[in-house]
């Protein structure tokens, strides 16, 4: 009995140790966004949920293949993102702005 509630308390260390700490971008696929988009954000140079997060859309729309619906999509996701709860107030702020602007 002492061992599976060890088990059960370890799992849930693992799983609050992957919500911490910087997100990696495939984590948008469960929100909607394409792998090919996530690869263009890749290749850019973006790794993470919160190097977008911070990133101004003008950025984004530099992106070769990320059109302006896209980066609005992206932003969107973000906002909605279970992984967000880890980004500091600054960058939640800006995606409370980022949605008043949408």
């Amino acid at each position: 009995m002492a061992m599976r509630s060890d088990a059960r308390g370890e799992a849930e260390v693992v799983e609050e140790e992957e919500n911490f700490g910087p997100q990696p971008l495939v984590r948008l696929e469960q929100c909607g966004i394409s792998a090919s988009d996530i690869k263009k954000l890749e290749d850019a140079g973006f790794h993470t949920i919160e190097a977008v997060a911070y990133a101004p859309k003008k950025e984004l729309l530099n992106i070769k293949g990320i059109s302006e619906a896209k980066a609005d999509k992206i932003l969107v996701a973000l906002r909605l993102a279970p992984s967000l709860r880890c980004l500091g107030s600054f960058a939640q702020a800006k995606l409370s702005f980022v949605t008043l602007l949408l």
